[in-house]
């Protein structure tokens, strides 16, 4: 890789000119040229995190490889909630923080969000509530920001009664029951000893898989 070569991200396909290379030292070096076992940086004026994936493959725009290097998946997140900002006139810095926050976690997945109480704000997917409650602190203590995060949920299948299959994550998004056949939400099964799984269904280790019928204990042993 050289200084004013055109180079390709085959996740997206988006195109790039490198302006601008170098190696990581004690300090990072400029360069001419990346060559093979070499570790460093490129700049290509990539304007948003959004156009670049953790894990994808750069190739020669001229010349591509056919395929991308084995090992790259994107996340999939499996915990959802919306984020808003405290005070509405402060949008701008939370949309700056969340920015900054996927620069160094890829696993955080976010879009533009709104609603009628709490006015503009941002729906967050996270690996699970652990991750969740990580960003919500990281944005309160290093970007200082005040915020507002609505109930976690998971991704729904819903099945109409024609047949039609959809996904949602938001319960406001949630449409009539009458005009569905059927409605999924995730499950694992776990089998082990009692005694580490009985947070997950005891009350009141866990009230809301108890209180909800969430957790179905099948011949429990040790």
């Amino acid at each position: 890789m050289k200084r004013g070569q055109k180079i390709r991200l085959l996740a997206n396909g988006t195109v790039h000119e490198v302006e601008d290379i170098g190696l990581f030292k004690i300090l990072p070096t400029l360069c001419d040229a990346l060559s093979a076992g070499e570790v460093g940086y490129c700049i290509a004026g990539i304007k948003t995190v959004h156009d670049v994936k953790v894990g994808d493959t750069i190739t020669d725009d001229g010349n591509p490889c056919e395929k991308a290097l084995p090992g790259f998946r994107e996340v999939k997140p499996v915990v959802f909630s919306s984020i808003y900002p405290m005070d509405s006139a402060e949008y701008d810095e939370l949309r700056d923080g969340i920015e900054k926050l996927t620069l160094n976690d890829a696993s955080l997945v976010y879009e533009k969000d709104s609603s009628l109480a709490l006015g503009f704000g941002f729906r967050c997917g996270f690996l699970g509530l652990l991750h969740l409650e990580v960003v919500q602190e990281r944005l309160e203590r290093e970007f200082g920001q005040s915020i507002i995060m609505t109930a976690p949920s998971v991704r729904y299948r819903l099945t109409y009664q024609n047949g039609q299959v959809v996904y949602i994550d938001n319960p406001s998004e949630y449409p009539d029951p009458s005009r569905l056949e059927m409605a999924e939400e995730p499950y694992i099964l776990y089998q082990g000893p009692d005694h580490h799984a009985r947070h997950l269904y005891r009350e009141p280790h866990h009230p809301l898989c108890w209180q909800e019928g969430r957790a179905d204990v099948l011949h429990p042993f040790g």
